[in-house]
């Protein structure tokens, strides 16, 4: 009977430590806090477990020390004494550093325990366990047997699966103490930003929005969340809001950031600068992620600009018209009678005096050229091709004359179909290109120019491509410092029609000026 007995006792003794180890596992994985945890399981340890003290440490990431967070059974001056233990420093540190547990026989081996303290304290064995959490050592958890006491081997197994259902729990409660600071830092960030921010559900429902975007739209916070982000979008908002949401949502590539128009509470429209990201993946989205900078300002100078631009060039033309047309009318005209009387003077002398044959000839010769040079400077003044026939025969002829007049081997190529522009844009390309050429004509040194003009589905592009010296780049202002006008001016123009006008130049190897004009909506 008795083998049976001691057989019983053995099952009965196995089933209460598996009790308290499930005990131990609920009741530390019921807290996310280190402190409740650490505390929750010394009281739980000490009832399963015959031991007159234990200690619970947890290793800080940061300083590589273990700190005492829990105690029993133990004074206050030793728990004081041990409140911080180096990492591989003594029993603790060795365990901590290993991952190994040790039995400590003879406490008087810890030189982190005073020897004043082993006088008073009648401290027996250490029993000294890691807590571990994916192999990864958080803590250590020490028994303390008196001195007439050892524990047994169950026990110190059980003790092994104890520090690892609590070196989880110590785990997930740091993870989600990080989560709650990474999460606080986010919101604080969230808040206070400059720039607005707001989260919608997949349905377009304002889940969170933060004070920047709610002032842009001159609303309060508490007043948008819950609402449909179609409420603030025009039709033609809209219309680019679905067109983002769809790429976002099949993985399609989308320039970002993009502008966007916001309508307000007061009515006013504000213009954004958004970035749109997709919460989730594409197989399982929970919502967009919306980052605004207001450009209303912006958008408001840069209209005004574009009317000053508009009313300077109109100015400039209307004096380019006027000189034209002078110089054509007076000044030719006056050229042309002085070359008549040159001929008639010439007539009358029959023979000419000595030597006047020669002058009367240069005389022709020179007002030939000058009245050359006249017509050449009216053409560029005004040129009548382009407000009669088009802005392609219009180059056609520019190219032509500078063919003809440098020798440089221009030459224009067209591909696509012509795409209109309005008479203002074509008259702005236009001088973009004249000056552009002007330039090559004047200080390339080049001996080919190519315009090269596309007409793609999303814009305009136009390429002027010489062989000649080439220039060290510089920004629009230092062009205009540096006396080089004609190249900041080229800038403005392609400003305001909403074009991007690049210069890539390097000294000996030529120039490419490219210009790409967006299609009109």
């Amino acid at each position: 009977m008795q083998p049976i007995q001691d057989h019983l006792n053995l099952i009965e003794a196995s089933q209460k430590r598996l009790a308290g180890l499930l005990a131990i596992s609920t009741a530390v994985n019921q807290s996310l806090d280190v402190d409740e945890v650490t505390n929750v399981a010394s009281d739980r340890i000490i009832e399963l477990i015959p031991a007159d003290g234990i200690m619970l440490f947890v290793l800080d990431e940061e300083s590589s020390m273990l700190e005492l967070r829990a105690h029993r059974g133990i004074s206050s001056d030793l728990a004081l004494a041990m409140r911080q233990v180096q990492l591989g420093s003594g029993p603790h540190g060795i365990v901590a550093s290993l991952g190994e547990p040790v039995l400590i026989s003879d406490p008087s081996f810890d030189p982190n325990i005073p020897p004043a303290l082993l006088r008073t304290e009648k401290l027996g064995a250490e029993y000294i366990y890691p807590l571990k959490s994916r192999e990864q050592v958080v803590g250590t958890l020490c028994l303390i047997a008196g001195l007439e006491k050892e524990l047994s081997q169950p026990d110190r197994e059980l003790l092994g699966f104890i520090g690892l259902e609590i070196g989880v729990a110590i785990e997930k409660a740091r993870l989600f103490r990080k989560s709650e600071q990474a999460m606080k830092r986010y919101r604080e960030l969230f808040e206070k930003a400059h720039d607005g921010i707001w989260v919608q559900d997949t349905e377009g429902t304002i889940v969170t929005v933060n004070q920047a975007a709610a002032s842009m739209a001159g609303y309060d916070v508490n007043d948008l969340i819950g609402q449909y982000v179609i409420k603030f979008l025009s039709p033609d908002a809209l219309g680019l809001a679905k067109e983002v949401r769809y790429k976002l949502l099949h993985g399609l590539p989308i320039n970002q950031p993009y502008e966007q128009k916001i309508l307000c509470k007061d009515g006013r429209v504000a213009f954004v600068m958004l970035t749109t990201s997709l919460l989730g993946d594409v197989e399982h989205p929970i919502g967009f992620q919306h980052i605004a900078r207001d450009i209303t300002n912006e958008k408001e100078l840069q209209e005004e600009l574009r009317t000053y631009i508009s009313q300077i060039s109109s100015a400039h033309e209307e004096e380019r018209n006027r000189i034209a047309r002078e110089l054509h009318d007076d000044t030719i005209q006056a050229l042309i009678a002085l070359s008549h009387r040159v001929d008639r003077l010439s007539a009358k002398w029959e023979p000419p005096p000595a030597g006047a044959a020669e002058v009367i000839e240069k005389m022709r010769g020179d007002l030939d050229g000058i009245l050359v040079r006249l017509r050449r400077f009216i053409q560029e003044l005004r040129p009548p091709t382009l407000e009669y026939l088009g802005f392609l025969p219009a180059l056609t002829e520019l190219i032509r004359e500078l063919k003809q007049e440098s020798g440089i081997n221009a030459a224009l190529d067209v591909h696509g179909t012509p795409r209109t522009l309005t008479k203002q844009e074509e008259l702005l390309v236009y001088r973009i290109i004249q000056e552009a050429l002007s330039n090559v004509r004047k200080h390339s040194h080049a001996t080919k120019v190519d315009v090269k003009i596309e007409y793609l589905d999303d814009k305009t592009r136009i390429r002027i491509i010489d062989n000649g010296f080439g220039f060290s780049q510089k920004g629009t202002m230092e062009l205009a410092g540096s006396g080089k006008l004609g190249l900041a001016g080229m800038f403005e123009r392609a400003r305001y029609i909403k074009g991007i006008l690049n210069i890539e130049s390097v000294p000996n190897a030529g120039t490419t000026i490219m210009l790409d004009i967006p299609a009109s909506p």
